[in-house]
């Protein structure tokens, strides 16, 4: 049999590493891995002009696409990118926001409106606290949130307010000056001190256990799709690259277990990762479908909520079907 050869454009991590490395191997196929840190770049060309044959991709913009029959690729359930999200949502001291009903008529920055991390965190606003898109202003900053930078075409809903900040304010410095009340972030913010910027949940640790206890979501950011001309061609690709990173998956988690302290030189790392298996066992970063079904059904929900979707998307239409 001729050996694929796939172009194969992610970002570099605990989880890829062994891919990279070649520590494990597909059957069949020739991978060249193009490691970057910058995620958005990829999936931008991927989903302008379909560059790589398979790539990692932003989950919310895949259900856009998938929504709007767009995509030239399919996903497998494979999450290489997964954070919880209410430690990710900061406000100025000045702003009297101190729980989450108080961000009803605030003023909201997010980098772009449709990005997964802002996705979730809207998500969890909604269900958990009853505060709903359309109760703040949201107001999005260059280089993301501009319809330039947008490959899927994005109508808001009518009842939700987005505002675009020039280009040169970030939204850091406009939380920390008080030109808006609260940021929804994928990362950290610079103007993040813990006294004139903090976290909208200071305990948020604690908050995010007590979520994934009740509803048993580990937040899914990203997964990797394959393009379809390659599976058309090769749909056994699927199931192989799925196995891939399973093992990927294994092996580094193996590895931690074994030598965590070592390799990563932060104190109480074995605690912490002890504490994480005790709360969400062993495999606490899960892929396949079965597996993170009611996740990704919330995804889905949230996506047609939000107005991603014009509907519900059913979860088992999202993958390739044989690498269940």
């Amino acid at each position: 049999m001729t050996r694929k050869r796939l172009a194969f454009a992610c970002d570099l991590n605990v989880l890829t590493w062994p891919v990279y490395e070649g520590l494990v191997e597909p059957s069949g196929i020739d991978l060249n891995f193009l490691a970057t840190n910058d995620v958005v770049d990829i999936f931008n060309r991927m989903i302008r002009h379909q560059e790589f044959e398979c790539s990692e991709m932003s989950m919310s913009s895949y259900l856009m696409a998938c929504d709007r029959d767009a995509p030239q690729f399919t996903a497998i359930p494979v999450f290489p990118s997964r954070v919880f999200r209410h430690g990710f949502i900061f406000v100025n001291a000045d702003s009297g926001i101190e729980k989450p009903a108080d961000l009803r008529g605030t003023d909201v920055g997010v980098p772009s409106y449709t990005m997964t991390a802002a996705l979730w965190a809207r998500g969890v606003l909604q269900h958990e606290y009853d505060v709903h898109s359309a109760d703040v202003t949201w107001y999005q900053a260059s280089p993301q949130g501009t319809a330039a930078d947008d490959p899927l075409a994005f109508d808001y809903p009518e009842d939700v307010t987005v505002e675009q900040k020039p280009a040169g304010e970030t939204l850091s410095d406009l939380l920390a000056a008080g030109e808006l009340d609260a940021l929804v972030s994928p990362k950290v913010p610079p103007s993040y001190d813990g006294e004139h910027v903090r976290r909208l949940f200071p305990n948020y640790r604690a908050v995010e256990a007590e979520y994934y206890d009740r509803t048993g979501h580990f937040p899914i950011m990203h997964t990797i799709v394959v393009r379809d001309d390659v599976l058309d061609e090769s749909p056994w690709v699927a199931s192989e690259l799925t196995t891939l990173f399973d093992r990927a998956k294994e092996m580094m988690f193996e590895e931690l277990r074994a030598t965590s302290q070592r390799r990563l030189s932060i104190p109480w790392v074995a605690h912490t990762l002890e504490d994480v298996e005790a709360r969400m066992g062993e495999d606490f970063w899960p892929y396949g479908v079965a597996e993170n079904e009611d996740t990704l059904d919330a995804m889905t929900a949230f996506a047609y909520e939000q107005g991603f979707t014009s509907e519900k998307l059913a979860v088992d239409d999202l993958f390739a079907p044989n690498c269940y």
